[in-house]
């Protein structure tokens, strides 16, 4: 809450003299930010390279790329995001590499499976979309782990999913919020 400024107001009796009234305003923001109106999105699992054979079928060799990559937060404050993570996974688990802080799933998702983490203000939310229904997987989250958000700068992001065989697409979305004009 904050007291803007002192407002003085000027009333008109019957008697036709000069009432003075001094009055305050106060205004209440829960969310004071200008948002970014697209929704950002990085993926952190990519597949690299690529080998063509020269034949009708489209097939292609590639290998997995870096699990880790960074997001630029050019906004005026921390914001926070949101996670997918699509399975098979053992463990699944996303880490801000200079923070240390990480979230950790201690459940293993099926390979139609999508965990999703929601480190909103407000809204702090792990669930799991299993035959197109979600569920509450809270109660699965490591006890280590910490709801972070990302902070103004570069934040460097790596993912885990216990096993180097399992293949995961792995998505972080986020909204810049501004200060200011």
């Amino acid at each position: 809450r904050s007291t803007l400024f002192p407002y003085t107001t000027l009333f008109r009796s019957a008697s036709a003299t000069m009432t003075m009234t001094d009055a305050s305003v106060d205004l209440l923001a829960p969310n004071p930010f200008f948002w970014d109106r697209e929704e950002h999105c990085l993926t952190l699992a990519t597949w690299e390279g690529g080998f063509k054979l020269p034949t009708k079928v489209p097939f292609k060799l590639r290998h997995r790329g870096t699990m880790n990559r960074g997001i630029e937060n050019n906004g005026h404050v921390p914001i926070p995001f949101r996670c997918t993570f699509k399975g098979p996974a053992t463990s699944p688990a996303i880490k801000d590499r200079a923070s240390g802080f990480f979230i950790k799933l201690n459940q293993n998702l099926q390979a139609d499976d999508v965990l999703i983490i929601d480190t909103d203000y407000a809204k702090k939310s792990v669930q799991i979309m299993r035959d197109g229904r979600l569920y509450n997987a809270y109660n699965f989250i490591d006890l280590e782990s910490d709801f972070f958000y990302l902070d103004t700068g570069f934040n460097p992001f790596e993912y885990h999913n216990g096993r180097a065989d399992e293949t995961n697409e792995v998505c972080i979305y986020w909204r810049r919020a501004y200060g200011g004009l």
